[in-house]
């Protein structure tokens, strides 16, 4: 339990956390673990040695911010956005039992992921030289399909774009599509 693994001095706020999260906002189990060992790493970086509810008393805007960007520089993608919804839920809550200030969680910061930013340059050239090599020659549907994968591999021709190419829009002696 995360809870058992925390530090003692973390223990009555995370099971006071834990009991909110279930019966109040009603979160499934597995999701009360995730956020309680998310807010656990949290007081970690940000709770004092003596008192945790001081530290949360004194907790400002900038304390979060500098906890929340350190933590998206060590983790993927995947993990900022389950971090930033369980500090913001924390932050309500210590808001709500007056542990720190009411309006703390919108100092949480929000990142902007672009959509396909991982996507692959492309296929290796010898896994291109491989498939060329399956295609027969002696066919026409096989000379069609070398002709388009080379027009994809080799010019980067999108599948849309292949998909509306006429035999007109071919010049056969200027050699340009």
């Amino acid at each position: 339990r995360p809870i058992d693994r925390a530090d003692a001095r973390f223990r009555p706020i995370l099971r006071m956390f834990a009991c909110w999260l279930a019966q109040d906002v009603g979160k499934a189990p597995a999701t009360v673990r995730l956020h309680l060992r998310l807010v656990t790493r949290f007081l970690d970086g940000v709770a004092g040695v003596e008192d945790v509810r001081a530290s949360l008393r004194a907790l400002a805007a900038p304390t979060i911010e500098d906890f929340v960007v350190s933590y998206a520089h060590k983790q993927g993608p995947g993990s900022q956005r389950p971090m930033r919804s369980t500090l913001r839920c924390f932050l309500d809550f210590a808001g709500a039992q007056r542990w720190a200030d009411t309006g703390l969680a919108k100092a949480v910061p929000a990142f902007h992921r672009y959509r396909l930013t991982h996507v692959p340059s492309g296929i290796a050239a010898d896994d291109i030289r491989r498939l060329l090599a399956t295609i027969p020659n002696e066919t026409a549907a096989g000379c069609r399909n070398r002709a388009i994968l080379l027009l994809l591999a080799t010019y980067g021709v999108r599948s849309g774009q292949l998909c509306a190419l006429r035999l007109e829009d071919v010049e056969w002696s200027a050699r340009r599509i």
